[in-house]
């Protein structure tokens, strides 16, 4: 009866292994480091590419390993707002989320006239990385991440909190990199359309003059040339 008795939770046990919610372990607590990129400058009108894979996953512990989110087979547990401000006016550039998160780790985004860079001058890129805690990643190395539960962060006076928290209700460090919520911010700078100089100009007006005078010249030479044909 009591080898059975083994024999049955044995056979139970094994089973659950192989139930749905058995994915639904993980090795270790993950947390998330926002990096919003290093970018040259640009000139206005050309279109600026953002890159977030300077950003990482890593251990909530310290010395845990890290991984870059870039290389993570699936990010659609993280969200990825890309912001831009200036003159303490911040606006969204596009939000990237679920099935969509892979195309906001370098997303392109246009420059000038019906853009948010509308003109010359320095602006603030601003990457706010979210990680949905009740979310299982599973990291290069092979082992499976979950967040921490944490409640979100704060930035520049805005709070970005997690879905179902409240991030007042508990007393958290609010720094990028020891929370499911990260932002990390870079300058931009966006440089005027280049322009011909002057000097430029002074150098085409020579070959703009021959083409007048060609074009004056030419109904002229079309006479000649029938008069040559007639005379024929």
């Amino acid at each position: 009866m009591f080898n059975s008795s083994v024999k049955a939770a044995i056979i139970s046990a094994a089973a659950l292994m192989f139930t749905p919610e058995a994915h639904a372990t993980f090795n270790y607590h993950i947390d998330v480091f926002s990096d919003a990129g290093t970018y040259d400058p640009i000139t206005l009108g050309e279109d600026l590419t953002l890159d977030a894979c300077g950003s990482t996953v890593h251990r909530n512990t310290t010395g845990g390993p890290s991984f870059g989110l870039c290389t993570l087979a699936d990010v659609s547990a993280f969200t990825l707002t890309w912001q831009v401000s200036q003159n303490g006016v911040t606006e969204t550039l596009g939000t990237f989320e679920g099935a969509n998160a892979a195309a906001g780790l370098n997303p392109t985004f246009s420059t000038g006239v019906g853009s948010l860079f509308t003109a010359p001058g320095n602006y603030l890129i601003n990457l706010v990385l979210i990680l949905d805690s009740s979310a299982f990643v599973t990291l290069p190395s092979g082992a499976v991440g979950l967040g921490g539960g944490d409640c979100g962060i704060v930035h520049e006076g805005v709070t970005y909190s997690l879905p179902g928290c409240d991030p007042f209700a508990v007393n958290q460090p609010q720094v990028n990199g020891i929370r499911d919520a990260g932002v990390g911010s870079t300058t931009l700078t966006v440089n005027p359309t280049a322009v011909p100089e002057p000097s430029a100009i002074l150098l085409l007006l020579p070959l703009m003059f021959g083409l007048a005078y060609f074009r004056q010249q030419r109904p002229a030479l079309v006479r000649v040339k029938a008069n040559r044909r007639i005379h024929k």
